[in-house]
């Protein structure tokens, strides 16, 4: 099905030995349900993916003008989500944006407009919360000033790039697109 990851872990245990595992964000724009496998018996969970009501997105940009089209951008994406429950975009500007990848884990998936200013303690908050499994839209990838995050797209400027556990979307350029 269309948004669907797979994540696969196998472990080998003996009697009383423990282990950790480390899972994407949850979101349904992500990851839907958790299917855990144990000596052949299977159990499905959702996992706490449905932690708001409706799909958060933050949009990261100087252009809060843009801040309509980020939210019809991200309104389109398959979502786990009912039907029903329309997206909520939240601005946010470059120089508000944390340099911590957790303080991101609250959103659904990023929008990045490339002509941000982006620092590079922020290019890799966002590296990493695409590699814990977050979803992250990039306009115009190739915009964005030198850093890890411009460097994952390797000059692409269309397409999916997976990354870590997460997927990051090169888009075209906001202004192109109004």
């Amino acid at each position: 099905r269309e948004g669907n990851q797979r994540v696969v872990r196998s472990l080998a245990m003996g009697a009383g030995e423990r282990a950790h595992l480390f899972l994407p964000l949850p979101s349904p724009l992500v990851l839907r349900t958790l299917l855990l496998r144990v000596d052949g018996e299977e159990t499905t969970s959702p996992i706490g993916a449905n932690r708001n009501e409706a799909p958060v997105g933050l949009f990261v940009g100087d252009r809060q003008e843009q801040q309509p089209l980020a939210l019809a951008m991200l309104a389109s994406l398959p979502s786990g989500y009912d039907k029903g429950a329309a997206m909520v975009v939240v601005g946010c500007p470059t120089r508000n944006l944390p340099s911590d990848w957790r303080l991101m884990t609250g959103f659904d998936a990023l929008l990045v407009d490339g002509a941000a200013a982006l620092a590079e303690d922020q290019q890799e908050a966002v590296r990493r919360y695409v590699f814990a499994g977050g979803l992250a839209l990039v306009a115009a990838p190739g915009s964005l000033p030198a850093g890890g995050l411009r460097a994952l797209f390797a000059g692409r400027d269309e397409g999916v790039v997976a990354h870590g556990l997460g997927r990051l979307v090169a888009m075209p350029s906001l202004a192109s697109s109004a």
